[in-house]
């Protein structure tokens, strides 16, 4: 049987309802900096990427170039 993992960095709010915990959440990632929260969102589409089961090197962010001439 594994030990617990340590949790002394965990904290508990009690919510009294889906909006409540929004809310929380909301407050929560304010207070995390931009940095992070870009860390955090970039952890999420890889994970959603091998979820579909695709290639690594198939993810990358693109740039996509529209040229506009005044005709």
């Amino acid at each position: 049987m594994k030990p617990a993992p340590p949790r002394s960095g965990w904290t508990l709010q009690r919510c009294e309802s889906f909006d409540d915990m929004r809310v929380q959440a909301i407050r929560r990632w304010q207070r995390v900096s931009a940095t992070a929260r870009a860390t955090a969102a970039w952890e999420l589409v890889v994970e959603a990427w091998s979820l579909k089961k695709r290639p690594a090197h198939e993810l990358r962010l693109q740039r996509v170039i529209t040229v506009m001439r005044k005709g």
